[in-house]
């Protein structure tokens, strides 16, 4: 391409960044702006934003206070890995492979870990997180959340984090 056609192709190309507020460097932004290549740039002032105290309000009336530390006896682990099987079809493998546990204010044994699971063959495995929640005077352990993935795995994993257990 001949030197005049690269010339004016570059003029070309910069009119119409010419048109969008261009400011000199004699010409500051404005207040609440500021400078991307020279153009005015508006400044978006973000709240400061507490994503797991959104994500735990209205848990569905659950008590997402933090634990305190709390060992789970072999039957209590015994039925937190029973609660987390029974979400997958019986001839499933499931097993925990990580979990952490707290007691509440109210004294529930809380309990988050990660669980995977696999069909028979042992082919298309999953894998997530899980919360339970034992009322240890009845011994019953009920299965709160699980998720493999996207946006319900983040949800678990902050009510986790909530419970002090992530």
């Amino acid at each position: 391409m001949p030197m005049r056609s690269t010339i004016i192709l570059a003029a070309i190309a910069t009119m119409p960044l010419a048109a969008c507020g261009h400011n000199s460097s004699d010409d500051p932004p404005r207040r609440g702006q500021g400078s991307l290549f020279g153009l005015a740039m508006p400044s978006l002032e973000m709240p400061e934003v507490n994503v797991t105290r959104i994500l735990t309000e209205g848990g569905g009336g659950e008590d997402l206070s933090r634990t305190t530390t709390a060992q789970a006896s072999e039957a209590e682990r015994a039925a937190i890995a029973l609660a987390v099987k029974g979400a997958f079809p019986q001839d499933w493998t499931v097993r925990v492979l990580g979990l952490k546990t707290g007691l509440s204010p109210s004294g529930q044994l809380m309990a988050c870990g990660i669980a995977n699971a696999t069909k028979p063959g042992g082919d298309n495995g999953w894998n997530g997180i899980f919360r339970t929640e034992t009322t240890r005077r009845t011994g019953e352990t009920r299965l709160r959340e699980i998720a493999g993935g996207g946006t319900d795995r983040l949800v678990a994993y902050s009510h986790c984090q909530a419970l002090g257990l992530g």
